[in-house]
């Protein structure tokens, strides 16, 4: 116990207000009579033997969302981007491609780099292709990646890789297709758009922004160059519909949590707080978590921030009501840090909220292809195994 001290208990509500982190349900205010005798307290998991458990699973997600697209590969995985581009085009135009009339000159293709893993003197190189079978970002996958149907012909020329950006040309007549297939779908080939692979000589990772509903900023965009009554124009285009997909096998473990983009690895953690009182006001409950920086890969922009949820059942990894409610954890130095309290004060006051441990997860899953490495609660060394302190106030 640190002190002791009597406080009116609208006065201590004020206080805890200012001082409380996060609190979605105030669950606990009303464990505490008023004009009670109050004290401090530590409980850490380090010091009170606390049964602690951790692995590292897989989630099933999505990356036709993420905001990124990732294209390369180093010596355990490989990433492909796929882009389907639309065209608004003007009728005269239009009615050029139907007479076949227009002549367009240049096709080329502009990527902004966001996203680097590996080292940016390594070699990167990349082929690209006209897709010939339908896809769709729902449910894309590795599997479908597998059978998705290609050209095998290297469509782009001309392509110039340094460390802020690619540009690539690509064969203006596939372009003259699409064209044409906006303005009447049996006039050409479909437009099922490209595919970027990279070659076997690649030895690291870059990406891009992707499509989102409501921002266009840096996309990779189309310039097209055609001549019309003897003037050079051009048109423009983005792709509406991209995702990319990885290659290669996770990284599970029965007892570190192995962090991983693009793959969707996520760790589990749990702490037996059996021993901790029930009628207490957490005041804060500081997680911290040990970094493996020898197994750890991470880009740039780094993996920095962990998410943290709360399960409703560790079998199924199911989650409670207040899943849309996360806690982040930020990296400093050698570990990641963040205060839990609000999940600790609903498992300890809430007989509805059974403790059935946190799912954590990068921030940044969809938009990276980093693997953090955390010790786990079987790790040798003691002093790096996940720890949980928690303060809190008890009654007398």
């Amino acid at each position: 116990m640190i002190r002791k001290f009597k406080l009116i208990f609208p006065v201590l509500i004020g206080i805890l207000l200012i001082s409380c982190n996060q609190d979605p349900t105030s669950v606990g205010y009303d464990l505490i009579k008023d004009d009670a005798t109050l004290s401090f307290h530590l409980f850490n998991t380090d010091s009170a033997n606390v049964k602690t458990n951790s692995y590292t699973y897989q989630r099933n997600l999505q990356l036709g969302i993420s905001s990124k697209l990732l294209v390369g590969k180093n010596d355990k995985y490989e990433a492909q981007a796929l882009l389907r581009y639309e065209f608004s085009v003007p009728d005269s135009v239009i009615t050029l491609a139907q007479g076949n009339n227009l002549n367009i000159s240049e096709a080329s293709i502009y990527i902004k780099l966001k996203y680097y893993l590996g080292d940016k003197s390594l070699p990167f190189d990349f082929t690209v292709h006209r897709i010939t079978s339908y896809w769709s970002t729902a449910g894309f996958n590795t599997d479908s990646l597998d059978a998705l149907q290609y050209d095998y012909r290297d469509i782009a020329y001309e392509k110039t890789v340094d460390d802020t950006s690619i540009t690539f040309k690509i064969d203006p007549s596939i372009v003259l297709d699409w064209i044409k297939y906006s303005a009447d779908s049996n006039a050409a080939e479909p437009n099922y758009g490209i595919l970027i692979k990279p070659t076997n000589n690649t030895q690291r990772i870059v990406g891009f922004n992707a499509y989102q509903l409501f921002t266009d900023t840096d996309l990779p965009a189309l310039t097209i160059m055609y001549g019309r009554n003897e003037v050079t124009d051009t048109l423009s285009a983005l792709p509406y519909m991209d995702v990319h997909a990885i290659k290669g096998d996770p990284v599970i473990s029965d007892n570190d949590m192995v962090l991983q983009g693009g793959l969707f690895n996520r760790g589990f953690l749990y702490f037996d707080l059996a021993d901790l009182p029930k009628n207490i006001i957490v005041n804060k409950a500081e997680l911290e978590l040990y970094i493996d920086e020898l197994k750890t890969i991470d880009g740039v922009p780094s993996s920095d921030s962990i998410i943290v949820k709360v399960l409703a059942d560790s079998v199924e990894k199911s989650y409670t009501s207040d899943s849309t409610i996360t806690t982040i954890l930020s990296r400093d130095g050698d570990k990641f840090k963040g205060d839990i309290a609000w999940i600790v004060q609903k498992w300890v006051s809430d007989t509805s909220y059974t403790n059935q441990g946190l799912e954590l997860y990068l921030a940044d899953e969809k938009e990276s292809l980093a693997t953090i490495w955390i010790y786990g609660a079987r790790s040798v060394n003691e002093g790096i195994r996940p720890k949980l302190k928690i303060t809190y106030l008890k009654s007398r």
